[in-house]
């Protein structure tokens, strides 16, 4: 168990520090998300409102119903 612990990382060291894995795939999606960001602020503050308007506006469909009378089954024989 523990030889295939070394065999995994063995391999994951050789793929993080071999030279064709480029710069661009070791950083992440987080980094080219953070520089959308920063790059333009205002389309990403809009998208984010709207998508707040769009799930506030069908927020108003939702129901809570926590009666007894809804949370028992219908064939209860307790409810009857």
């Amino acid at each position: 168990m523990v030889f295939l612990g070394y065999i995994r990382h063995g391999i994951l060291s050789a793929l993080i520090h071999c030279d064709y894995v480029s710069h661009r795939t070791r950083e992440g999606g987080m980094e080219s998300l953070y520089r959308l960001v920063i790059r333009r602020p205002w389309p990403i503050l809009v998208v984010i409102f709207l998508l707040t308007l769009f799930f506030a506006y069908h927020a108003r469909h939702i129901h809570i119903d926590s009666s007894l009378d809804s949370l028992l089954p219908d064939n209860d024989p307790e409810r009857q």
